[in-house]
């Protein structure tokens, strides 16, 4: 029995199930399990996240590289994928990679990973390879080495698109659109390339198989799903750390479509025109306050009540105009009076999509 290590270069931040790719790795990792191997898989982006769901959905046996050190009990790396993956215990066991001294403070787990997976291999099945890039060099070295090579399941590498990129033009609005949300705060959505909040990484990968050529997380079906639990999940993305909080503003919602962009650092859109909207009149009777705009040692003399709204005027830009509201920790829906609640779409095609989960009201940006 050999190891066996599919392997792809970074791909699309919003991977598809109809992908090339992602088909070609499951056809590599079904041949390697045909013939007994042991395949070697990894974490942390989807190129690798996929052949490790493919061998659990074809019950091959792998060892899953994983960053962290040999700690034990319900926080250790292991424990913490293997609810992510839920995967059969008899079919995994795990390589630790532990961070030493002399690595970079981020971004080291990647290079150290892949150098010592491929030294560990006995046959590699290239699947989507960058010419010229760090895998296509070490699979040459690995070839000169004697490590057999199966180019059988290659496809043509495709550099990375940007599906979810797009711009929400102003002559598209209801030019009545300001008048239909007014007095109105809005949590406004966007895409997701990872699992949902409160989704384990194994729900995420059967939906995004189960997708086809369409991202299973786009900012429509983040809305459905909102609805469909009632429930607005807190994040602590962009808030300090014991203040996770669920976002709205109260700008006016064709200025808001103005911030609508893409943000090439991150790969993602600022938010997507898809969202909550809530009477501004009841917000605080859900628990949902303005933001407290101001200097960061202004933080420390505000009562505790009140620091979870602390928000800085900003370093690079002004945050002021976006007139924040915020509800600290997750947004029961189901306790909302319907009537205090809107849903928003882009298209007015999609409003038949979030009625079939959501009574109440439904406008659609665009005229």
């Amino acid at each position: 029995m050999g190891k066996a290590l599919v392997l792809n270069s970074r791909q699309n931040l919003y991977p598809l199930g109809q992908a090339p790719w992602v088909i070609s790795s499951g056809e590599a990792i079904s041949e390697a399990g045909r013939k007994g191997h042991l395949l070697l898989s990894s974490v942390g982006m989807s190129s690798w996240e996929i052949p490790l769901y493919w061998a659990i959905r074809l019950e091959v046996r792998q060892i899953v590289y994983i960053p962290g050190e040999p700690v034990f009990g319900e926080n250790s790396p292991m424990e913490y994928y293997c609810r992510q993956f839920q995967h059969d215990p008899g079919l995994i066991d795990w390589r630790l990679i532990g961070r030493e001294s002399g690595d970079e403070k981020s971004h080291w787990f990647p290079g150290k990973r892949d150098s010592l997976m491929i030294v560990d291999a006995d046959i590699i099945y290239p699947v989507s390879i960058r010419s010229g890039g760090n895998l296509d060099r070490l699979i040459n070295e690995a070839k000169i080495r004697g490590v057999e090579i199966d180019n059988r399941f290659q496809v043509e590498y495709r550099p990375d698109r940007k599906p979810q990129k797009f711009t929400v033009s102003s002559d598209l609005l209801d030019p009545e659109i300001d008048n239909r949300l007014k007095n109105h705060i809005i949590h406004w959505t966007r895409s997701y390339h990872e699992p949902w909040p409160g989704e384990t990484c194994l729900a995420y990968y059967d939906a995004v198989m189960a997708g086809g050529d369409t991202n299973p997380r786009s900012a429509l079906h983040t809305l459905q799903r909102i609805f469909r639990e009632k429930r607005l999940r807190a994040s602590a993305g962009h808030y300090r750390r014991k203040f996770p909080a669920v976002s709205f503003s109260a700008l006016a919602t064709s200025q808001a479509a103005a911030l609508m962009k893409w943000r090439a650092r991150y790969r993602q859109m600022t938010f997507e025109p898809y969202g909550v909207a809530l009477d501004i009149s009841s917000a605080e009777t859900y628990g949902v306050r303005k933001v407290i705009y101001g200097e960061p040692g202004d933080f420390a003399s505000l009562a505790l009540e009140d620091q979870p709204y602390f928000q800085t005027h900003g370093r690079k830009g002004n945050w002021d105009p976006e007139k924040e509201w915020r509800h600290i920790g997750d947004l029961d829906l189901s306790l909302i009076r319907q009537e205090c609640l809107k849903a928003v779409v882009w298209k007015k095609e999609e409003i038949s999509r979030i009625k079939s989960v959501f009574g109440g009201e439904v406008i659609s940006l665009c005229s």
